[in-house]
């Protein structure tokens, strides 16, 4: 299962946010419980309607918790010139499912559900 903390590790390895995991997840858990929109833990049997509504919330949250001014973090701003869209993606690896960070569709990271970070499976992703 993936929830807050696993979205927030994801956001902490791929942006440059000024804060340190438990801090984010905090600021997130905080502003996402006073908008009373519950970010609910995923799995490969959530549905599609499910995962969107995390990201959405979770996008949203990250945007006003940080300002809106965040930057990638060093080791993508070389390849990632212009970003359009960040999303978050379920996928099946070689040691069972991660959860990943896309940037405009393309794979950046990924956590295992324990929390660890995972080598995303192949396809296209970014190099860090």
């Amino acid at each position: 299962m993936f929830d807050l903390r696993s979205y927030t590790l994801l956001l902490n390895e791929a942006f440059d946010t000024g804060h340190d995991n438990d801090d984010l997840y905090c600021l997130l858990e905080a502003f996402l419980d006073a908008e009373n929109e519950p970010v609910r833990p995923v799995n490969t049997d959530s549905s599609e309607l499910h995962r969107i509504l995390n990201n959405n919330r979770v996008m949203h949250a990250f945007t006003r918790v940080t300002g809106g001014s965040v930057r990638l973090s060093t080791c993508f701003r070389q390849q990632v010139t212009r970003l359009g869209r960040v999303d978050f993606v379920l996928l099946e690896a070689s040691g069972g499912p991660v959860l990943g960070i896309r940037f405009d569709g393309v794979v950046a990271c990924a956590v295992s559900p324990q929390g660890e970070r995972s080598p995303p499976p192949p396809g296209p992703l970014l190099r860090h």
